[in-house]
């Protein structure tokens, strides 16, 4: 025994679509409106014409009340006449004046006893006269058998007798069944002319979203996933103002910043590909020397000064490739969001260590140092301001000429430090001044990775100054290069 589909339980509860839907509202929204009034006018209309019944009935009461004896000339056709003593017994025959909506009668009606009134009248049958005893003395509704239905009224007579009197309802009802008829013709009209000219409207109106839904269809069959998407596809147009127009322009709005994310997405997959791939190659070179001068130890067994040079630049091919992985692992934890020590620093201090230091590694290049007279402190980490530190001078010392001078300066501000280092060496290509905090960027391309490092020292700086919540600024032009580092000012750990 086969069992449903999961799918075709919502499959078969599917809502029909938009256009039937509002069509289908609006014919019922108009029908159920047009019923309403219609019901309300024709109880309008039937109260009016009761009461001018009611009216007529009440004058014809107690105009025979006060004839004597009762005389049925002027008389509307189908009235009915019934006098009765105080016991309840027919003073005379129950009279009716002609029929309904018939001619007078001929007044020798062989039902008529003898006596009876001429002028077209005539007397009534037992039942309609045992219906009439239902009356009271305020206008109310009776069915006679043979007659129909009936507006009658109790009045006294002159004489102490009680008269009642009737009036026929089938002219107030013909009135109102064609009124009726009007009426639901008038209806079915409505909703015929709603059914198809609101049907038309609303497909008009709802058109724009045919276009969003086929604007949806061609993004969502795109190639997303691979290779270097682009997202061209717009909503045509989208005026706002109106609901759809609305919904159009918030979608172009998320088609534009999905296309931005997909071309950031791509421009991230692709420096990460070179990153990779630069990083491979550099962690390639020290490995490719550490395996050559391994080679080279266990050819040299009988020359130990042989030995002595494979091991010394196997330790410092180790040191390097060691170096590397840390600053890739440094890259790593910051791209990650990790943050950083945020505590008072003395720059001024790492500024004179860093260039102490340099300056006993580069003995060419002279370094000046410009400090203001008191300590001062910054919001950040120590060991890694001083790597930022030790970078800028080492990039300095690297890319200029022997006996280039090369100054360093800490200029405190309000509510900021500057730390400057500044050479005035030949300067940065302005072609590559914007991409000289990439990684694995060289401002000279012919240099080896031995002289001219990893390319990731300025990456470092740039990363460690933008978790520390600071920026940095690179100016070279052909005279000299500035470097110049912003961080927030602290107090002193003191105060």
């Amino acid at each position: 025994m086969s069992s449903a589909s999961p799918t075709d339980a919502p499959r078969r509860r599917r809502r029909q679509p938009l256009r039937r839907r509002l069509t289908f509202g609006l014919v019922v929204l108009v029908v159920v409106v047009l019923f309403g009034a219609g019901l309300a006018t024709t109880l309008a209309v039937r109260s009016f014409l009761l009461q001018q019944l009611d009216r007529e009935l009440t004058s014809t009461a107690a105009s025979i009340a006060a004839t004597t004896p009762f005389d049925p000339t002027g008389l509307r056709d189908g009235t009915v006449v019934v006098e009765t003593d105080a016991s309840g017994q027919l003073v005379a025959p129950a009279v009716l004046i002609g029929r309904p909506g018939d001619k007078d009668q001929d007044a020798d009606d062989p039902l008529a006893p003898p006596g009876a009134p001429s002028n077209g009248s005539r007397t009534l049958s037992d039942q309609d006269a045992i219906a009439l005893a239902g009356a009271r003395s305020q206008p109310s509704s009776v069915d006679l058998p043979s007659l129909g239905a009936y507006r009658v009224l109790q009045v006294s007579s002159d004489s102490g007798d009680t008269l009642t009197v009737g009036l026929p309802l089938g002219q107030l009802n013909e009135t109102l069944g064609h009124l009726l008829v009007v009426e639901g013709l008038t209806l079915a009209a409505a909703a015929l002319i709603v059914a198809l000219g609101g049907g038309w409207l609303v497909r008009r109106d709802l058109l724009p979203l045919d276009r969003v839904a086929q604007t949806a269809r061609d993004v969502a069959a795109l190639p997303l996933s691979s290779g270097t998407p682009t997202l061209n596809e717009r909503i045509p147009d989208a005026a706002p103002g109106t609901e759809i127009g609305d919904v159009s322009v918030a979608l172009n709005d998320m088609f534009d910043h999905l296309g931005t994310s997909l071309e950031e997405r791509a421009e991230t997959e692709r420096q990460l590909r070179q990153f990779v791939a630069d990083a491979s190659h550099e962690l390639r070179t020290p490995l490719t020397s550490i395996k050559g001068y391994a080679e080279l130890y266990r050819r040299t067994d009988t020359d130990p000064s042989g030995r002595d040079n494979a091991i010394s630049r196997i330790e410092s091919e180790a040191n390097r490739m060691g170096t590397l992985v840390d600053d890739l692992l440094l890259l790593a934890r910051l791209d990650q969001g990790r943050p950083l020590l945020h505590e008072p620093v003395d720059v001024s201090r790492i500024a004179a260590e860093a260039s102490s230091d340099i300056s006993v590694s580069a003995p060419d290049h002279p370094i000046s140092v410009g400090l203001p007279d008191e300590p001062v402190f910054v919001v950040g980490d120590e060991g890694r301001l001083r790597q930022v530190l030790t970078n800028l001078l080492a990039n300095a010392v690297q890319h200029t000429p022997a006996h280039t001078a090369i100054s360093v300066s800490v200029v405190p501000e309000a509510a900021t430090v500057q730390l400057v280092v500044a050479d005035s060496g030949p300067g940065i290509d302005a072609d590559f001044q914007p991409h000289a905090f990439e990684r694995f960027t060289r401002a000279d391309e012919s240099r080896t990775r031995a002289s001219g490092g990893s390319g990731l020292g300025l990456s470092i700086v740039a990363a460690v100054v933008e978790a520390l919540d600071g920026n940095v600024k690179l100016v070279s032009q052909t005279g000299g290069t500035e470097v110049r580092v912003e961080l927030p000012r602290s107090a002193s750990p003191e105060a």
